[in-house]
């Protein structure tokens, strides 16, 4: 969503789809995402213990769907009445993927599925520097975006090796100094997230934030129109 001349550039982007609204990481939650009019999608992803690439946060199945197993030791065949595949995912959308792979291994096969769906020309991943590390292994031309905790910043050699496009900071960690830094370094994108209300949507704008990730699609949408109106 583009603002008016005199403001940044937003790039909206709904987190695990819309979870204030449909059960995060869902089918469901990633098109209405989409059709809120969304400028990309967050998803998590990881492996079942028979390797099939699952939308899914946590490591366990507990705190959404009331099972105590970890996904790690299930097969996908006891899940697939809830977990929707990558695959799923990807034919469901045709808007940018912002994908988050979760434990080792996971952006190996999620890279397989996204190039069998045809769809690495829309994908960001975004991550810690650990596993953009194997996304950079398998694909040279990955789009990154490194994510980053705390007031630290990353060692130059990460950055070097990783070469990504944009930084993913936490709202809640947020320092100028840190945001100088990164502008010393060349980065004129970063993202944020969670933003999920109007007065973090401004501060993130007179930070000059390229992109943030939301929450709350709708809330977040709206404040973005009266900005907009307001000039």
């Amino acid at each position: 969503m583009t603002q008016s001349e005199g403001h940044v550039v937003l790039t909206l982007i709904g987190h695990r789809g819309t979870p204030f609204e449909f059960t995060e990481n869902t089918v469901a939650s990633l098109k209405n995402a989409e059709s809120l009019g969304a400028d990309g999608i967050e998803f998590d992803v990881r492996l079942t213990r028979d390797s099939v690439p699952v939308l899914l946060h946590d490591a366990d199945l507990r705190r959404l769907w009331g099972r105590p197993q970890l996904l790690s030791e299930i097969d996908y065949h006891e899940v697939s009445d809830f977990l929707p595949t990558l695959d799923e995912a990807v034919r469901a959308t045709s808007t940018m993927l912002v994908v988050d792979c979760k434990g080792a291994g996971t952006a190996r096969r999620a890279i397989s599925v996204l190039r069998d769906e045809d769809a690495l020309h829309r994908c960001v991943f975004v991550g810690p520097h650990d596993i953009l590390g194997e996304v950079r292994a398998q694909m040279p031309e990955a789009r990154l975006a490194l994510s980053w905790p705390g007031i630290s910043t990353p060692p130059p050699e990460t950055l070097e090796m990783l070469r990504p496009e944009m930084m993913n900071l936490h709202w809640h960690d947020l320092e100028q100094s840190s945001l100088d830094w990164y502008l010393r370094m060349g980065f004129s994108t970063w993202w944020t997230y969670p933003v999920d209300d109007p007065a973090s949507l401004r501060r993130a704008s007179e930070l000059g934030f390229s992109g943030v990730i939301s929450n709350d699609l709708p809330a977040i949408s709206a404040a973005i129109t009266t900005m907009e109106e307001a000039g």
